[in-house]
């Protein structure tokens, strides 16, 4: 269930949008009525989405958003009224930021909101395929060591070094980074 944080400037605010967010999907809710607050939730926790109703009494709104957006990995929504939309979407241009126009019609508030959780999940896939490759890299870079140093000490070929490598890692139950770490550190001594 996605993370929602609710930013407006009243408490009567906050219960409408809350009531809209709970009639667009399945989401848990935390609310903030200043920035103050909305700033250290944003820093403290894990947020999916952070609707920020324009203006904040106590904030920039605009200033806050670029914060979520700096931050953390939530997708912001900001609602603002229409004759604000032109400035202040020019402002966060370089942000991931949603913009919704008021006054709110439910379909395009419940549109952002599916967006949001998607380009959250679709960053988390691209997280996840990221972490994976830079691994790989790794990888690569104690293999290619360890074959160096095989090359080097013992004066076999590229091909030798690779099959030598293959063959510790098979006949050990190993991963040929734990293999490459092994040769490696028998060549440190």
């Amino acid at each position: 269930m996605d993370k929602v944080l609710i930013v407006a400037s009243s408490d009567k605010l906050v219960l409408s949008l809350s009531e809209l967010v709970l009639e667009a999907g399945q989401f848990t809710i935390t609310t903030a009525t200043s920035g103050s607050l909305a700033r250290r939730l944003v820093l403290e926790e894990e947020w999916d989405t952070v609707v920020v109703n324009h203006p904040l009494k106590d904030d920039d709104a605009e200033r806050f958003v670029q914060m979520v957006s700096e931050h953390s990995d939530a997708t912001p929504i900001l609602l603002v009224k229409s004759e604000y939309l032109q400035m202040v979407s020019r402002s966060l241009a370089d942000t991931p930021t949603l913009f919704v126009e008021k006054p709110l019609i439910k379909q395009i508030f419940f549109q952002a909101m599916h967006l949001a959780s998607s380009m959250k999940r679709r960053m988390e896939n691209l997280k996840k395929q990221n972490a994976k490759l830079e691994a790989q890299i790794e990888d690569l870079k104690y293999i290619n060591r360890a074959k160096i140093c095989l090359i080097i000490n013992q004066h076999i070929s590229e091909e030798e070094a690779h099959h030598r490598l293959e063959k510790l890692a098979m006949d050990n139950r190993i991963s040929k980074r734990e293999a490459a770490k092994a040769i490696l550190r028998m060549f440190s001594d």
